[in-house]
């Protein structure tokens, strides 16, 4: 432990920081992010905080979910209620207070819930070609939702185009000791000619029961399978012009919510819960067309348009003490529309566009004849026009202005009042302008630059937010309140960014002031069933802080020292009873001061590559009063900070074939990432094996 302090705080004596990417290789060309603009620019010209992550990157690292992917960048910890459930706090945000998109679509409906929820578990990682992530507020560019950060996921597409016909295809096969798992793709891909390929990729998880460190053995109850399907047509009409068809399905089964359960284990003094079972299954559907126009002599350099069809849907098994057994769910069908284009005028580049999403809800439940998790009969709209400018002011300075209007309707027939417990109808709508300005300022172009800005976010409240009929936390009962307004959000933010030719870093400082958040609050009210009602509020006026370290020092042609470090805080104004009066308190799940320091060699071929890292996190003991409450995956005064060795191996052993090898939790340390329901794997042997042809 020692050790890894004095190396931590060797690179926080540098002095700067780097994205997660630039720990990857020092690269020749300048990589291009899509995301903070919805136009490609270079990242090292970004006005804000953005990472890429690379295909070289995804595959080394063998993630297991979507939302591990997120866990090296710094500004973000992964909770994960059970392994079949993780959820990403970006800047202290998680749930629906962040955007995933996935080729542009939004994965984010109306009834995506409060807190840690598993949605973004249901994106295959194994069908991803990279991953760019955008700190802060996104509302101006993507809309409602766009509070901590966005996330854009972009899929595999063919690569084997050539003059005549082109095939190839790849294998994988990932096994792991204490995550007792097994992943395994078959993917193919085929070009008629250089305009015209598919590419098709078929995934099975097979996920067991998770083996703790530090002799806890194995945690029952906590695995769950999964299959996968993608597919994608391309065809390019001529050089400025072509069409993408893609289809994408996930479905997972029996994936426990393990904390709830008596399968669940103390840690700490931690609680653990009274159901014999509490099982979801998850299904995704995603059809989309896009067509796709650039490099174009108008007033319209380029231009995308997607319409998409997106179908979700939950089925909750729950049997709990005494053979009481209920079953809850949702289907959500979402047809969407975006349109954005980009033109190059004497007034800047110009990004601008409409998007539009429509959502179709059925929700149901044994145990309440009027509406399941939320409003039957439901739907939700959302509508919004964009405009975002970027002006080359000067060789060394860089403005962007952007502002976005964004309508947002909820509906729903089928809601049972909370009083009466009659039904009622809900009908609700709200518009809402935000806007950003950020500048970057070039002290030494392509080398050292430094960055800032003011943003605004929003949330409007969904359909979870205003006719939700859940259980949430330890013992607690959420019900549906209407009168609910947008939450607002202004985010500062300033930072440095410097790439040398053996140095890459980045420095960033952020805060955000909330204002209207929605919290829940106990009502007094003790239901039949013995629990204690929740309603929601806007009444979360903080603020959330924090500085963002990471660097890149190629000390030698083939080893790298890389690390990172972030620090957070938080407070949230909340109401602890029945009664109007709101007080501070410590932003809930609050990220611990946490940090990463590592050693990578990579041979001068790159056929070989070995890389050594400390993953270090404080004690979480900053609790809110919901923290407290939460006592079955929060221990009483925190979750204990922790100290984590991981060892990895890479070998091409030819050019279409590479096995790496890891040992994560060399130490075999038992420990629990904050706010999450079940402990990490203790020492985890992890194999992959790829294969292309």
């Amino acid at each position: 432990m020692k050790i890894l302090l004095l190396m931590l705080a060797t690179i926080i004596g540098l002095g700067s920081t780097v994205l997660a990417q630039v720990v990857d290789d020092l690269l020749e060309l300048p990589p291009v992010v899509v995301t903070p603009s919805r136009s490609a620019r270079p990242l090292f010209d970004a006005p804000n905080s953005v990472a890429l992550i690379s295909n070289d990157e995804l595959e080394r690292n063998m993630y297991r979910t979507t939302p591990q992917i997120l866990g090296d960048t710094p500004g973000i910890m992964v909770q994960e209620t059970s392994p079949g459930q993780g959820s990403p706090f970006i800047r202290g945000f998680t749930a629906f207070r962040n955007i995933l998109l996935i080729d542009g679509v939004r994965l984010n409906n109306s009834v995506f819930r409060d807190g840690p929820n598993q949605y973004w578990n249901s994106v295959d990682p194994l069908s991803m070609e990279s991953v760019e992530v955008l700190k802060g507020p996104g509302s101006v560019q993507y809309g409602s939702d766009g509070v901590g950060g966005v996330v854009s996921v972009n899929t595999l597409s063919p690569s084997v185009y050539g003059d005549g016909f082109e095939y190839g295809g790849r294998a994988y096969y990932r096994v792991s000791s204490a995550e007792n798992s097994h992943m395994v793709r078959a993917e193919s891909q085929v070009a008629l000619d250089h305009r015209t390929g598919v590419i098709a990729g078929v995934s099975y998880k097979q996920f067991g029961s998770v083996v703790a460190g530090g002799g806890t053995g194995t945690q029952d109850g906590t695995g769950y399978e999964e299959w996968d399907f993608d597919l994608k047509f391309e065809h390019h009409i001529n050089p400025h012009h072509s069409f993408v068809l893609a289809y994408q399905n996930v479905e997972q089964n029996n994936v426990p919510r393990t904390h709830k359960t008596i399968n669940g284990i103390s840690y700490k003094g931690s609680a653990i819960g009274s159901e014999i079972h509490r099982d979801s299954d998850q299904l995704r559907r995603l059809t989309y067309i896009q067509w796709h126009v650039h490099d174009l002599d108008g007033f319209v350099d380029s231009m995308q348009t997607s319409l998409s069809w997106h179908v979700q849907e939950e089925l909750r098994d729950r049997l709990r003490s005494r053979g009481r057994q209920d079953y809850q769910g949702f289907d959500v069908d979402t047809f969407g529309f975006f349109s954005q284009l980009q033109s190059e005028t004497p007034v800047g580049d110009l990004s601008y566009g409409v998007d539009y999403y429509h959502d179709e809800v059925d929700s149901f439940s044994s145990r309440n004849p009027i509406q399941g998790a939320v409003g039957d009969d439901a739907s939700y709209d959302l509508a919004g026009i964009f405009v975002q400018d970027t002006i080359d002011l000067s060789e060394r300075w860089n403005f962007s202005l952007g502002g976005r209007f964004t309508y947002a309707g909820a509906n729903a027939d089928k809601v049972e009042d909370p009083v009466s417990g009659n039904q009622v109808s809900v009908d609700r709508d709200w518009g809402n302008t935000v806007g950003n300005a950020r500048l970057v300022y070039k002290v030494k172009p392509d080398t050292w630059n430094i960055f800032g800005g003011i943003a605004q976010g929003f949330r409007a409240p969904n359909l979870t937010d205003l006719t939700s009929q859940i259980d949430t936390g330890a013992n607690e009962q959420e019900i549906p309140a209407i009168s609910l307004e947008p939450e607002k959000y202004l985010t500062y933010e300033i930072g440095t960014r410097v790439h040398y030719q053996r140095f890459s870093a980045e420095l960033a400082g952020f805060y955000t002031d909330v204002n209207d958040m929605i919290n829940r609050f106990p009502t007094g009210v003790v239901t039949a069933d013995g629990k204690t009602e929740v309603g929601k509020a806007n009444v979360g006026d903080g603020f959330v802080t924090g500085i963002e370290y990471g660097m890149a020092y190629e000390i030698h042609p083939e080893w790298t020292l890389f690390g990172n470090a972030t620090y957070m805080d938080g407070e949230m104004d909340v109401m602890t009873g029945p009664g109007p009066v709101a007080s501070a308190e410590y932003l809930s799940r609050g990220m611990p001061l946490s940090g990463q320091v590592g050693l990578r060699w990579m041979s001068e071929q790159r056929r070989f590559q070995a890389q050594i890292r400390g993953v270090l996190s404080a004690t979480a003991d900053h609790l809110s009063s919901r923290d407290r409450r939460d006592t079955e995956r929060i221990p009483p005064g925190g979750t204990p900070g922790y100290e984590r060795i991981d060892l990895k191996v890479g070998w091409n052993i030819h050019t279409n074939l590479t096995i790496t090898v890891a040992i994560d939790n060399m130490t075999n340390q038992n420990y629990r990432v904050h706010g999450s329901g079940t402990n990490s794997p203790g020492r985890n042997f992890i194999a992959a094996l790829e294969s292309r042809f």
